[in-house]
């Protein structure tokens, strides 16, 4: 993507999807056009532009409806949540250094025009989250999540033999998404890094959500591989 927000928004809104773009997009791109950004930041903006836009495109191909509650609609003293959340969502693009994780944070915002159960309020929660994470706990959140396809390692990692640095590290951003209430260890706490047992490991909460609203599903195998070695062993 070369032709920054402004450019995005103008190819994605001649689609179906424009009407929804118009909505919540397009005064955003335009705001975060009309800013300084350096060269990078301005293609990860317009890359998320695009990428969101064709996921909306999806779902409507599917057949999937637009929520119709009060989310795209302007109040006296409040803009719409749909162009709130964008900019949030933008914001993160920008800023955010670890690009693998543009298509299922732009996917995320996506999702927000479809999914009525989630609010204003919880929508901002579910960005500031995705806006922590790093780019290897989203990983870890898809394999948890789908672990039943896996042969994940079934025991903690007390008392093993020395540990690589990469396994040390994986089991670190998996205490931080348990901090961050995102999974749980089934009938018991962690009180360090080494109680994580990924066979007792579950995706809950907003950690659910967010596996659904980014789709994470959708993370390609072998990006997946190292990770999963990691809980296997």
């Amino acid at each position: 993507m070369t032709g920054g927000p402004a450019g995005a928004f103008a190819g994605a809104a001649q689609g179906a999807a424009g009407p929804l773009l118009a909505n919540g997009l397009r005064p955003v791109a335009q705001d975060i056009a009309a800013r300084y950004l350096s060269r990078r930041e301005e293609v990860r903006v317009g890359a998320a532009v695009a990428m969101a836009a064709q996921a909306i495109q999806e779902r409507l191909d599917r057949g999937e409806k637009p929520r119709i509650d009060n989310f795209f609609e302007w109040k006296a003293d409040e803009r719409p949540a749909s162009t709130e959340v964008a900019e949030g969502i933008l914001r993160v693009c920008q800023q955010d250094h670890e690009e693998k994780k543009l298509p299922y944070t732009s996917r995320l915002l996506a999702s927000f025009y479809f999914a009525h159960f989630v609010d204003r309020g919880y929508a901002n929660i579910l960005i500031r989250m995705s806006e922590r994470l790093r780019w290897r706990q989203l990983v870890i959140l898809a394999i948890l999540a789908e672990k039943d396809r896996y042969s994940v390692r079934n025991g903690d990692f007390k008392g093993d033999a020395p540990r690589t640095q990469f396994v040390i590290s994986v089991l670190y951003d998996i205490f931080d998404l348990y901090s961050m209430a995102l999974v749980a260890l089934q009938n018991d706490t962690m009180l360090g890094i080494t109680d994580a047992d990924p066979s007792r490991l579950v995706v809950h909460g907003a950690g659910a959500q967010l596996y659904n609203l980014m789709e994470l599903r959708r993370i390609p195998e072998h990006e997946r591989a190292d990770v999963l070695t990691a809980l296997s062993e």
